[in-house]
């Protein structure tokens, strides 16, 4: 796979467009890509199949809405961790499906957490059940989200989507 840094593959104005196309919708088919950016289908499928090939892209995926998946609530934490222990804490979060975002910081603390459940009683036996019992763990803070006002999401490029 190319994803070293003197390994990697150019990307060209070709490759970028796909990329923005398919981070605005990534089932948009391989006609639309190429009718909205005047390039032939088959240099489309072409360039898509050689990023894939090469690691430029790695997965495709879906995000839900928590309120169907019965995840309608939404915490944030803080974490302080053991130096020695980062590393393992990190791969620990990782593993559990109910924390959907980890940030590494700089600063007090070491992780900010997002955390998903049914309401802020199962997040609360998360936290306590799941992420406090982890070996490393110094200390956790927990951020109850009551709102989301906004939520959106930036392409590769900084463009952002709202929902």
């Amino acid at each position: 796979m190319a994803d070293t840094a003197s390994n990697k593959i150019k990307l060209d104005e070709i490759d970028l467009a796909i990329i923005s196309h398919l981070s605005q919708d990534s089932r948009m088919s391989f006609a639309r890509i190429s009718k909205a950016t005047g390039y032939p289908d088959a240099t489309i499928q072409h360039r898509f199949r050689r990023m894939m090939e090469n690691g430029v892209v790695k997965r495709f995926t879906i995000e839900l809405n928590p309120v169907y998946v019965d995840h309608g609530s939404v915490s944030l934490a803080l974490l302080k961790t053991t130096s020695e222990k980062h590393d393992a804490v990190q791969k620990k979060l990782e593993a559990l499906p109910e924390v959907t975002d980890i940030y590494v910081v700089f600063g007090e603390y070491d992780f900010i957490i997002k955390i998903s459940g049914k309401d802020l009683s199962h997040i609360d036996d998360i936290m306590r059940d799941k992420i406090k019992v982890i070996e490393g763990v110094s200390e956790l803070r927990e951020i109850a989200v009551v709102e989301e006002p906004k939520h959106y999401h930036r392409d590769v490029f900084g463009k952002i989507y709202s929902d």
